[in-house]
C-alpha cells in the first residue's frame, strides 16, 4: 500500500510540474505556429516567426537581409554613384582644418576573395575622389536596419592603400536619414585619418584628422 501512494505521489508531482512547465512557456515565449506560417515563405535563411501575444507573425531574417520576406540585401542599399562632400573639422594640424573636399566615388558590393559573399557588407571605390583609394571595406551594423532611424554602418578599421601605405582610415561610421527606406539619397556620417604629410613638420609627424562628409546619390 505504501509503494502504491507513492507512486501516486510522484504522479501527481509529475503532472503538477509538467502543467507549470507548459503554462511558463505559453506565458513567457511566444511560439512558432507552423499552422500559420504556410502562407508567408522566408528566403535566404530567414524563418517565419509567431507571436503568439500580438497574434502576427513574420520572417526573422538571417545577418544581411531584410524586407517581409528577407529577400533584400541591406548593403544593396548604398550601392551606387554618390557626390561627396568632406570637411576636416578637426587635425593636429591646425592648417588643414576647414579643408573642404568635392569629389565622386562608387559603393560596390564586397566579395572577400575564397570566401562566400557577405551580404551586410561593401565597398567604396574612388574614396576621396582617388582612384588608388580602391576596396575600403564597410560593415552594415546588424541591428540597425531600421527605418524610422535609419540604416547605420561602419568604416572596417585599419585600412590603407597599397599604394599609400602611410595614410589610414582609423574607423568611422555613416548612416541612412531616418524613413529614407531602402533607395535613400543621401549618408551623413564621419571618418578619422592618420596620415603622412610631408607638409607638417616636415612629415616627422603623422596628420591625424576629423572628416564629416554628407553623399549626395548620382
Amino acid at each position: 500500500m505504501k509503494n502504491f501512494k507513492s507512486g501516486i505521489f510522484i504522479a501527481s508531482l509529475g503532472t503538477l510540474l509538467a502543467f507549470f512547465c507548459v503554462t511558463y512557456m505559453s506565458c513567457e515565449k511566444p511560439l512558432l505556429n507552423p499552422e500559420v506560417c504556410q502562407d508567408l515563405i522566408c528566403q535566404n535563411h530567414g524563418y517565419c516567426y509567431s507571436d503568439t501575444f500580438k497574434h502576427t507573425h513574420y520572417c526573422k531574417c538571417s545577418l544581411g537581409y531584410e524586407g517581409d520576406s528577407c529577400n533584400i540585401i541591406v548593403s544593396s542599399r548604398f550601392l551606387g554613384n554618390w557626390k561627396v562632400v568632406s570637411n576636416i573639422i578637426g587635425s593636429n594640424n591646425p592648417a588643414s582644418v576647414g579643408y573642404v573636399g568635392n569629389y565622386l566615388d562608387t559603393i560596390l558590393y564586397s566579395y572577400i576573395p575564397n570566401t562566400s559573399f557577405v551580404p551586410r557588407d561593401f565597398i567604396i571605390n574612388s574614396f576621396n575622389g582617388d582612384p588608388i583609394f580602391q576596396n575600403v571595406l564597410c560593415e552594415v551594423d546588424s541591428a540597425g536596419y531600421v527605418d524610422n532611424i535609419g540604416c547605420k554602418f561602419r568604416f572596417i578599421p585599419n585600412y590603407y592603400p597599397e599604394r599609400m601605405p602611410d595614410y589610414t582610415i582609423i574607423g568611422g561610421s555613416g548612416q541612412t536619414p531616418a524613413g529614407s527606406g531602402i533607395n535613400p539619397s543621401s549618408i551623413t556620417g564621419v571618418y578619422y585619418t592618420r596620415w603622412k604629410n610631408l607638409y607638417f613638420n616636415n612629415g616627422n609627424t603623422l596628420q591625424t584628422d576629423t572628416v564629416t562628409f554628407t553623399m549626395t546619390r548620382q
